[in-house]
Parts: structure tokens; sequence; C-alpha cells
């Protein structure tokens, strides 16, 4: 296989592999039938619900869910096959930030980051992105070797109206750098694990 194949499939057997343990442990520990869920959605995990039709209603539901994902990575030197390992990656990630819920309450009540974007949220992003008003969609994921550089950058995108979203470490950079967050200044943290980044394709 290419390097690059070879690059897709061995991220997404990794994210597959810590995805099933997860959910086997949760099952383990809350049972099947505990309720899990994203706060403030009627789309269920959204972009199962968009791949799949699958609705996730409880942990239940989620083996079916693991068992599609591998289904995805076939291992082929194919473009299009790499590409549904891709999106076995977003079931992966998606299942992964759903689990931080399990509990009720917000995971990131004591993060810089928002976590998953809400309904309400994605709707009053929907004039602007149709109108152009906002013109595009950017994500800044991990750190930079030099602050200021990612400082620049993100100031940049904000000039010119686009929607940015922030995961990793890049968030302190941003803040010590002066970036002013928040919805209304369309820079958005997001979290420090790279799974938060699904959560920008709900957007």
């Amino acid at each position: 296989m290419s390097v690059l194949t070879d690059l897709i499939y061995g991220g997404s057997n990794a994210v597959a592999g810590l995805t099933e343990g997860a959910v086997k442990d949760a099952i383990a520990k809350y049972g099947a039938q505990k309720e899990i869920a994203f706060p403030d959605t009627a789309y269920f995990f959204p972009t199962i619900y968009a791949a799949t039709g699958v609705k996730v209603k409880t942990l239940g539901d989620l083996p079916a869910c693991v068992d599609v994902m591998k289904s995805l990575i076939t291992g082929q030197e194919d473009l299009s096959q790499a590409l549904n390992a891709g999106l076995a990656t977003a079931v992966g990630a998606e299942i992964m930030e759903g689990l931080k819920y399990v509990d009720g309450g917000n995971p990131y009540e004591n993060e810089t980051g928002i976590g998953f974007v809400s309904d309400p949220i994605i709707r009053s992003l929907g004039v602007p992105l149709v109108t152009g008003d906002i013109p595009g969609v950017a994500v800044v994921l991990g750190k930079a070797d030099n602050a200021a550089d990612v400082v620049k950058v993100v100031k940049d995108y904000q000039s010119k109206g686009l929607l940015t979203f922030l995961v990793g470490d890049c968030i302190e950079q941003c803040a010590a750098g002066g970036v002013k967050m928040g919805l209304e200044l369309r820079v958005i943290p997001l979290g420090h694990d790279v799974t938060a980044v699904i959560h920008v394709v709900t957007v």
C-alpha cells in the first residue's frame, strides 16, 4: 500500500480498537440499557445518524455502530475505500466523545472548550453561513511550534469572518496571544482531545 493509505488505515484501525474497548467498558460498567445522548440535539449522535440512520439512544446501540465502523476499514488500496476508513474514524471519534456524556452533566465544564455544538448554536449560525456572512469554516488542531504563528493565523481568519474552531493546545496559545474567543467572535474552542474535532462535522 502507499504511504497515504498506510497512514489512513493505521489510524482508523487504532481508533476502532480504542472505540470498541471503550464501548465494552462502558456497557460493563453501566449496562446496555443506560441512556446516552449529546445535550440539546434532536439528532442523537449526528454523524452516525447521518451516515447510517442509526438512532443511538442507549449504550446497547453502540456495538452495532462499532461493527459498521470496522466494516468500513477494508485495508484495500483504493481511494474510495480509504475515504470510507476516514468515515470510520469519524464514527469512532463521535462514539468516544459521546461516552464522555454517559454520566450526564457537562464533561467540558472544567475545560477551556465547549465540546458538543448544540442545535441552538447551529441554528444561530445557519443564516450567516447560507448568506455568506460567514464565508467558511476553519479548524486549527494541535500545538504550534511557535505560538505567535498560530495566533497570527487565527486572527487573520477572524478578520476575514471565518468561523474558526480550535482543538488542542492551540487554545491556550491563542488565549495567551490575545485572541478573543466566543461564538459572537467566531473563534470557538472545542476541547483538547483530538476526538473533539468531530463536533465540527455537526456544523
